[in-house]
């Protein structure tokens, strides 16, 4: 009989061991799962203004304007306020656990501002107020302070070595494709990235200066160069695209009815061209007005205009180099020349 009863309690302990590893196997021991860390997301914002150091929200005007062309890119005034937003947003695959992460652990670089380092700014969505980037958060980062880069400059180099790019081709103002500022933004944590660039470009603002001469002689205001009556004058007109985009159907008039030749009808931001007039001078003082106009792209038209003086005199115009005189020479005459140089005044004496 005590065999028996031994044997039933080691069947026993048999079937409860069975059972509680079947039980074991079938439940799931998450807290031992190791976490992972989720994916990062960024959108780079361009704002306007100068951000203040702080905030949770991200501020009206600031613009994702990933497309240096679309509708959404800002026109900002070269040497006015420019800032960057930087969202970070941190998600978690599903079924996983994801690591927290530290805001100093995000870093963001932009291609643009090599030498500057953006700050946070602030959590746009802290879900559980624990100043940490859960899954599910995101969190805003800044560079402020900065100032809009004048874009129509010719030969502009940016930062990052490279050229403004054509854009704003839909920008608000209608002014059309002009150089266009791209910056690429790029967000770092352990082992996961992301990018974003943003654009802006400065408002349309085509312009035209021309500076008139009268025989090379800037002359504003009167009397101007003096020139003799009937001699030849030449004006010369120096016109300049001095605005941030192309003209064409560029023309110089002159208010005296001059006949103004130039060597070409466009011209790119910047360049310069030289036009020219010839005449006859005529008595009295004399002023025209050189006029220069021209079209941007949008069919804005530009002009700017400016005056030259002369004054036509009726006697030769003497000229202004010094007439060189003589240095005084003397002369030492000896035997025969001393002779002939006695009797020649003598004789002039006996005629007197």
């Amino acid at each position: 009989m005590p065999k028996f009863r031994i044997f039933g309690v080691l069947i026993g302990t048999f079937l409860l061991a069975a059972l509680f590893l079947t039980l074991a196997s079938s439940t799931p021991v998450r807290a031992e799962e190791p976490a992972v860390i989720g994916d990062l997301a960024l959108v780079k914002y361009v704002c306007p203004t100068n951000l203040a150091s702080t905030g949770n929200l991200i501020p009206a005007g600031c613009s994702d304007a990933n497309n240096p062309n679309d509708a959404t890119v800002p026109t900002i005034a070269a040497g006015s306020s420019v800032s960057f937003l930087y969202q970070v947003s941190y998600t978690c695959p599903a079924g996983a656990i994801c690591e927290p992460l530290r805001p100093i652990s995000v870093t963001i670089s932009d291609t643009q501002l090599p030498s500057v380092t953006p700050t946070e700014y602030g959590s746009l969505t802290d879900s559980n107020s624990n100043n940490t980037i859960d899954p599910g958060d995101v969190w805003l980062y800044k560079v402020n302070g900065q100032s809009a880069i004048d874009l129509s400059q010719p030969g502009l180099v940016l930062p990052d070595g490279g050229a403004p790019v054509s854009g704003c081709a839909n920008a608000a103002d209608g002014g059309g494709a002009r150089p266009t500022y791209v910056n690429e933004a790029r967000t770092t944590a352990p082992g996961i990235s992301d990018t974003d660039s943003a654009a802006y470009c400065n408002p349309f603002a085509p312009s035209i200066v021309i500076v008139k001469s009268t025989n090379g002689v800037d002359a504003n205001t009167p009397p101007g160069p003096e020139i003799q009556v009937g001699n030849p004058v030449a004006w010369t007109y120096l016109v300049t695209n001095n605005g941030n985009a192309a003209l064409s159907n560029v023309a110089v008039t002159d208010d005296r009815g001059l006949t103004v030749t130039c060597p070409k009808t466009t011209l790119a931001v910047g360049e310069q061209m030289t036009c020219t007039a010839n005449g006859v001078a005529t008595a009295g003082q004399y002023v025209n007005i050189g006029t220069a106009t021209g079209q941007s792209p949008s069919g804005q038209q530009v002009t700017d205009s400016d005056t030259s003086h002369y004054i036509g005199s009726a006697t030769p115009v003497r000229s202004a180099r010094p007439v060189p005189i003589p240095e005084p020479v003397t002369v030492v005459l000896f035997g025969t020349g001393l002779a002939a140089l006695s009797a020649a005044v003598a004789a002039r004496r006996r005629k007197a």
